[in-house]
Formats: C-alpha cells, sequence, structure tokens
C-alpha cells in the first residue's frame, strides 16, 4: 500500500508492505515450504541501500529526480513546503522555494530498522501463522488511511488542528494550521 503522508499531512510518500518470510519451492514433486530467519539489522541496511541507489538511478533516467533546481517552479514548491512541513511560501520566498535536504549517512536506529538519506526500512513487526489477531492488526495498520476525520478540529480561532496519533518525541501533540496550509498539503498529497 502506498501512504502519502505523515500523520500532520507533510507529504511522505512511503510503502508499506507485507511479505512472507519464506519461500515456496518444489522437493521431489511435492510444493514445500521453507522459512526464513529474522534479516539481521545489518541486512536490512544493505537492503535499504541497494533499493535507495536502484530509485536514484531510476529517478534520474526517468528525468524525476533533479538535482538543479528550477526556482520557477511553483508546483515544486508547493511540494517542498508540504515535505518540509513549513507553511507554503508565499510573495517573494514563493519564488525562491525551500533548501534542500542534506544527505545522511546509514543510520541504524532500532533492531532491524535502518535509514539512509531521508529513506528508512523498519523491518521487525511480524505476525505468526498461528496469530491471526496480530496478522489482522498488521494489515489494519497497513491499509488504513493517511488522516482520520475524527482527528481533525476547527478552532475558534479560524485555525485547523490535526491532533497527532501519538505524540512526537518533542512532545507535540497536535499541528495547527491555517485552512490554505492544509488545502495546500491537500492538494500536494493528491499529485
Amino acid at each position: 500500500m502506498v501512504q502519502r503522508t505523515s500523520s500532520d499531512l507533510r507529504l511522505n510518500p512511503h510503502l508499506h508492505l507485507v511479505v512472507r518470510d519464506g519461500a515456496w519451492h518444489e522437493d521431489g514433486g511435492e510444493l514445500a515450504w521453507e522459512a526464513l530467519s529474522h534479516l539481521r539489522t545489518s541486512e536490512v541496511g544493505e537492503v535499504l541501500e541497494r533499493v535507495v541507489r536502484r530509485m536514484e538511478r531510476h529517478l534520474r533516467r526517468s528525468g524525476l529526480l533533479r538535482l538543479d533546481e528550477d526556482d520557477d517552479d511553483p508546483e515544486g514548491n508547493l511540494a517542498a513546503s508540504a515535505v518540509s512541513g513549513q507553511a507554503p511560501p508565499a510573495g517573494p520566498q514563493w519564488l525562491k522555494g525551500l533548501a534542500p535536504l542534506e544527505p545522511h549517512a546509514l543510520a541504524y536506529d532500532k533492531p532491524r530498522c535502518a535509514s539512509l538519506d531521508g529513506f528508512t526500512l523498519h523491518a521487525d513487526t511480524r505476525a505468526g501463522a498461528q496469530d491471526a489477531a496480530g496478522r489482522e492488526a498488521l494489515l489494519r495498520y497497513v491499509l488504513r488511511p493517511p488522516l482520520a476525520q475524527e482527528r481533525l478540529e476547527p478552532r475558534l480561532d479560524g485555525l485547523v488542528r490535526i491532533v497527532l496519533k501519538k505524540a512526537y518525541a518533542d512532545g507535540t501533540l497536535a499541528v495547527d494550521m491555517d485552512p490554505l496550509s492544509l488545502l495546500c498539503r491537500l492538494a500536494t498529497r493528491r499529485r
């Protein structure tokens, strides 16, 4: 499933995959299942590095990845605003755009979780064959919408509050924005 935003509607395209940890093979004319062990954290990092480099090559060949940002690109500035979580640029800022993201080295934040240049691969969630409740919870998470309507609250001061599902590391529980910023994030999300 493709998820396009984070919980505060910042543009954050990412994939949620459910993958079997094993493979079928033929064994003496019969199909047999061979389970695989969990990936080690270093293997998760190796997979992430290969995927990121292949995506970069593909996007460059397709002309979809530009290193020389076009300053006169209103849609690009709107997308950059949505990615960064900043208010959409207005006036002279509209033409200037936002600073590009800095590259980061491969890092391991948790077991079986790696990050590289803004990409993250988390391979630590598992639901076994006999764990029906765990499989259902995993599938509900993967298939959820980007924003639940009950988390949106119009405020008396004219702002719209997005109540976060769980607090950010800095303690932020909600994000308030003006309706135009909300519409810009929704419009960028649909692009």
